[in-house]
């Protein structure tokens, strides 16, 4: 039996802002205010070779704890960051 697995975005835009605060985008029915907790930044480096979300290669490094994980799907990543943040 095949499952049909539906892709969501992990990327969104986000919007810029200047040197003086002001946004490149005026539209406010597309921000949304984001909490940001350094507990939660991680570092993602892909490879040279990666083409998300077909081809998804690379380390994540989680800031806070120093764990690293290496990962060969796009699967693999979500995985570890789940429980990186499960374990907290």
């Amino acid at each position: 039996m095949s499952r049909t697995v539906r892709l969501r975005p992990i990327v969104r835009l986000m919007q810029r802002t200047t040197k003086s605060g002001r946004a490149d985008r005026e539209s406010a029915a597309d921000h949304v205010p984001m909490r940001l907790p350094s507990d939660r930044a991680f570092v993602l480096h892909l490879d040279a070779r990666a083409r998300p979300p077909q081809f998804t290669v690379g380390r994540v490094e989680h800031i806070a704890s120093g764990r690293v994980g290496h990962f060969g799907s796009l699967d693999g990543l979500i995985a570890f960051l789940a429980g990186v943040l499960a374990a907290r």
